[in-house]
């Protein structure tokens, strides 16, 4: 152990010593000590022993990274712990911003669902809570193989996909609504689809919702476009499960998704066009969202996104 602060009287025979005691350690019969608690301690020494006395009680202690307070009574947890002491992990970001430790979370957290084995990182919003799929740089290639679907893919502070793994093990935890946004420079629509859940590997990680509602001013309303897709597995272009037999939608639509026999009316997964706002009549590999829009919008932007839901 090594001493912050120290001093010796040798004519007196002691020294008083502020300790910083590492995890695990026991020492001087107070037993095991978390990290950061901090004790003052009288040093008396003679020719036979030396003897430790405390004479403080311990401050307030942080764990994982945590900063303890100004007044020494609670803890600032970073990384995506919470609780009182920093001690565990949030199950998702929604715990995250009820915990008070994130005011205007926003950025990549580690969480750790329920269901999960292991934790894993997402980005949190404080205003949509998860995002699971976001495009608008361009420069992430999604016409990827499935083994790259499921396990995600890009980067989280950028253009990505959070994996058909991890949405399984995150929707399965508990309820939540997933929000679907397209935009422009100038429009914004969205749709909304409560309880949705993406399955298991062994039920092909199709996906499936109970009810659907459209956004609140001032975002503006587009159609649904994932009933018909509802419990179809997900396809890439080296994993056809469309159940057309003549076709391959995935390889046509240029990425990944819920495609049925009849492919699918939207496309967040396709080619982001920067050079236009206007979709090239008819074609399938831009991304698009056809139910409610005018066929010829091209977004510039795609999001996808979970919150809690009762």
């Amino acid at each position: 152990m090594q001493a912050r602060d120290s001093y010796t009287n040798i004519g007196r025979c002691h020294a008083r010593f502020t300790l910083s005691l590492p995890v695990g350690v026991q020492s001087c019969g107070v037993g095991v000590l978390p990290l950061l608690f901090e004790f003052t301690y009288v040093y008396m020494e003679n020719a036979n022993n030396v003897v430790f006395q405390q004479t403080n009680t311990p401050s307030w202690y942080c764990l994982n990274g945590g900063m303890v307070s100004v007044d020494n009574t609670a803890c600032q947890c970073v990384d995506g712990y919470v609780g009182d002491h920093c001690e565990r992990l949030m199950e998702d970001c929604d715990e995250g911003i009820a915990s008070g430790h994130y005011p205007g979370m926003s950025g990549v957290y580690w969480i750790h669902p329920p269901t999960s084995p292991t934790p894993f990182t997402v980005h949190c919003n404080y205003m949509v809570r998860h995002f699971i799929h976001m495009r608008y740089d361009a420069d992430v290639d999604f016409n990827v193989t499935m083994a790259e679907y499921v396990t995600g893919f890009g980067d989280m502070m950028g253009d990505f996909w959070l994996g058909l793994e991890k949405l399984h093990l995150l929707t399965s935890s508990r309820h939540y609504t997933l929000g679907v946004q397209v935009s422009n420079f100038s429009e914004v629509y969205q749709h909304y689809y409560r309880r949705f859940v993406v399955k298991s590997a062994a039920e092909g990680y199709a996906m499936t919702f109970d009810t659907q509602y459209l956004p609140q001013a001032p975002a503006l309303p587009m159609s649904d476009c994932l009933a018909p897709l509802k419990d179809i597995p997900f396809s890439a272009y080296d994993n056809d499960n469309d159940g057309n037999t003549t076709r391959n939608c995935a390889a046509d639509y240029g990425g990944g998704w819920w495609y049925n026999a009849d492919c699918s009316e939207c496309n967040l997964m396709g080619t982001l066009r920067w050079s236009s706002l206007t979709r090239v009549p008819g074609a399938v590999d831009e991304v698009f969202w056809n139910p409610g829009l005018d066929p010829t919008f091209s977004p510039s932007n795609s999001w996808m996104f979970l919150f809690r839901t009762p």
